[in-house]
């Protein structure tokens, strides 16, 4: 008689061994298409303890497997590869990565809902960290076709006439007591370099 391998934790997962075994809910999936290159899926799973990790499908595997992953459902996911995530847009914070392999093996199951911590407000973070990672590609990618662009870490006062193309990641508005108020915000380019930036209370209106 064969005893189950028990379940283990996103937070775990490292690339010493293939051969792992977790529940996790799909939270999100979407599907990146970059011509000419082929199109893949990408997916981020979660398990009991609120742990995600990003997951990269390739086209053939997505073309078997997208029929039966949808999201908010839960799975068993077995044998797979775990590899360093070392890509340029991360959905997660974890050091690591899933990719399929030809190995793996996937059983959609129900567990109690009290288990996960998903929840509507998650959804809507997850589509917005979707929609920050395609402007930052394409932000990426309008760099290296024309470079006139300049960065932010090359910024300073020797001049006036600099032209940057930047992502606004914070924006609010300061008010001192007896004095103008004032908006700050944070700028960030494509390369990840930041830089604050005031703006005069006659030009916020503006």
């Amino acid at each position: 008689m064969s005893i189950s391998r028990p379940f283990e934790l996103i937070r775990d997962l490292n690339d010493s061994k293939y051969l792992w075994k977790i529940a996790v809910r799909i939270t999100y999936i979407w599907y990146v298409q970059l011509p000419p290159k082929p199109g893949h899926m990408k997916m981020i799973l979660m398990d009991c303890k609120g742990d995600k990790i990003q997951v990269y499908v390739k086209k053939d595997d997505f073309n078997e497997w997208r029929k039966h992953f949808i999201e908010n459902k839960t799975y068993v996911m077995q044998n797979f590869n775990v590899l360093h995530n070392d890509i340029q847009f991360k959905a997660c914070s974890h050091a690591y990565r899933m990719q399929f392999n030809a190995g793996i093996t996937i059983k959609d199951r129900d567990f109690p809902i009290f288990h996960y911590l998903m929840t509507s407000i998650l959804t809507f973070w997850l589509f917005v960290i979707e929609i920050l990672l395609m402007l930052h590609l394409l932000l990426a990618l309008l760099m290296s076709i024309s470079h006139p662009f300049e960065l932010i870490r090359d910024l300073n006062d020797s001049k006036y006439m600099w032209k940057i193309v930047v992502r606004i990641i914070y924006i609010w508005y300061v008010q001192l007591l007896l004095k103008p108020g004032h908006m700050e915000m944070i700028l960030m380019d494509c390369k990840g370099d930041k830089i604050q930036v005031s703006v005069k209370k006659d030009d916020f209106n503006e």
